[in-house]
């Protein structure tokens, strides 16, 4: 009992974020099932306050605390527009690339020799793809598409970093892992209402349910992310485990 008693103590800053987290996710999945738009989004937008919150309250000098400024001004500019122009979509996407730069700049803190040569490789990539996009979509080009091109290339090599460094940046890993699930919901969201997601294919109806849901894992990625920065003791209760 005095264990339990020792723990909790020394968790609690970390347990009430879970809980806090918890109700967040269980609140979006009620009020997105019931189609209750402005609640689920404001419910993001209080999880994003706690999140900042929380990490200004275990680390003033974290980088990821301007990660969550800037993904506030790009979840303003994708929700608050009805309907959504091209030039927000283009601010909030340079936004969504300066927040993954963000996450690039804490990963470099941890492990500089591997981000140095995963930041090379992405400048290649980037590059190559750019220009193939540009005979690619030669007859619809538009900024859109070279920004989704370096927003994923940043996001997918944060995703590598953290795996090569399992062991000490899990919890950044299963962060950028939904925030990759996010992102193809939105996808799918994004293709439902273009109209190029309307067949009667019973997968392409499955994405679509599922699509309603694409906040859902960015409050679980935002929770990880978080995690990671603002105490230890979750890697703590992970190796407890390992024993």
């Amino acid at each position: 009992m005095q264990k339990i008693s020792h723990f909790l103590i020394k968790n609690k800053e970390i347990i009430a974020f879970t809980i806090f987290e918890i109700i967040a996710l269980f609140l979006n999945l009620v009020l997105t099932g019931k189609a209750e738009v402005i609640s689920s989004k404001c419910i993001i937008y209080i999880n994003l306050i706690f999140a900042l919150i929380f990490t200004l309250r275990f680390d003033k000098k974290s980088y990821v605390i301007f990660a969550l400024i800037f993904t506030a001004i790009s979840d303003t500019l994708l929700v608050s527009t009805k309907p959504i122009s091209d030039a927000s979509r283009i601010i909030a996407l340079v936004s969504f690339i300066i927040v993954q730069a963000i996450y690039l700049l804490e990963l470099f803190k941890h492990n500089k020799k591997i981000t140095i040569y995963i930041g090379l490789i992405d400048t290649l990539i980037i590059i190559l793809l750019s220009i193939a996009s540009i005979f690619i979509f030669k007859d619809n080009y538009n900024a859109l598409i070279p920004l989704t091109i370096i927003y994923f290339i940043i996001l997918v090599s944060n995703l590598i970093n953290t795996s090569i460094n399992f062991r000490s940046e899990s919890t950044m890993f299963f962060g950028f892992l939904f925030f990759i699930l996010c992102d193809v919901l939105v996808g799918l969201s994004t293709g439902v209402s273009i109209g190029i997601l309307s067949s009667e294919n019973e997968f392409i109806k499955f994405a679509i349910k599922l699509a309603k849901y694409e906040w859902t894992p960015y409050i679980i990625a935002q929770y990880f992310l978080v995690s990671s920065i603002i105490s230890k003791n979750i890697k703590f209760i992970f190796k407890k485990r390992e024993v």
